[in-house]
C-alpha cells in the first residue's frame, strides 16, 4: 500500500494519478518497500522498461503538470491478506489473519473497512505502548477525580479502571464490536473462521507519516 499526494482534488481523481497510484502498489509487492521515498524512487521500474520508478512518476508528472509525492510505502505478507480502499481514496488498510482456516477474501475485507471506521490502536492489548496506556490512565484518573468529588478514593480508582478498560476494550481489533455485526466482535468473527488478526496498517491521506 501506497500513500501518494498531489496538489489538488480533480487531480487525485484523475485516471493517470489513480494509474500511477495502482502501478507504484505494484511494483512494491512485487519489489518491496524501501527504506524511503527516494530509495524507491531511484529503483529500476518493477515493468523491466528500463526506466527508473522517478521516470514513471515523471510521465505523469508531465501529463497532469503538478508535483506528486510518495509519502508513506507499506507491504505486508501472509497467507491470508486482505484490503480495502475507501472509494475517494483517501483512507486505505491492509490486514494479516493467520491459522488453519482457508483465507476468506470477503471476510478480510470486511475486516480491512471495520478497520477504516473504528480506528483499532492495535490488534490485542499487549500491543499497545505502555506510554499510551499511561497517558489514558493518567486521563481516566483526573476525569474520575472532577466527576466524583468526595467519594472514598477507592471508588474513584474503581471509576479510573473501568474508564481504562473500556479504553482498552474499544483501541483492540480483537475486542471491537464488528461494524457489520454488533452481536460479535471482530475477534469472535475472525475465530469462527479459524483465523486470528496478525497485524495491520491505516493510512489516511495527509496524516504524519
Amino acid at each position: 500500500m501506497i500513500e501518494l499526494r498531489c496538489e489538488s482534488a480533480p487531480v487525485a481523481k484523475n485516471e493517470h494519478f489513480v494509474s500511477l497510484a495502482n502501478d507504484l502498489a505494484h511494483h512494491i509487492a512485487a519489489k518491496g518497500a524501501p527504506a524511503s521515498a527516494e530509495d524507491l524512487l531511484a529503483q529500476p521500474h518493477h515493468s523491466g522498461s528500463g526506466r527508473t520508478v522517478n521516470e514513471r512518476v515523471g510521465e505523469a508528472v508531465g501529463l497532469l503538470r503538478e508535483n506528486m509525492k510518495v509519502t508513506r510505502m507499506k507491504r505486508l505478507e501472509g497467507a491470508a491478506v486482505g484490503g480495502y480502499v475507501h472509494h475517494d481514496g483517501s483512507i486505505g488498510v491492509l490486514v494479516v489473519a493467520e491459522g488453519e482456516g482457508k483465507p476468506d477474501a470477503t471476510l478480510l475485507r470486511d475486516i480491512a473497512m471495520h478497520i477504516t471506521a473504528k480506528l483499532p490502536v492495535a490488534v490485542t492489548r499487549d500491543e499497545i505502548p505502555a506510554e499510551l496506556i499511561a497517558k489514558e490512565k493518567e486521563i481516566a484518573k483526573s476525569q474520575a477525580e472532577a466527576s466524583s468529588a468526595g467519594k472514598p478514593a477507592n471508588i474513584v480508582e474503581k471509576i479510573a479502571e473501568n474508564r481504562v478498560n473500556t479504553w482498552l476494550k474499544e483501541s483492540c481489533l480483537e475486542e471491537q464490536t464488528f461494524v457489520k455485526d454488533e452481536s460479535k466482535t471482530v475477534g469472535q468473527l475472525l475465530k469462527a473462521a479459524g483465523l486470528k488478526a496478525k497485524s495491520f496498517v491505516r493510512f489516511k491521506v495527509g496524516e504524519s507519516a
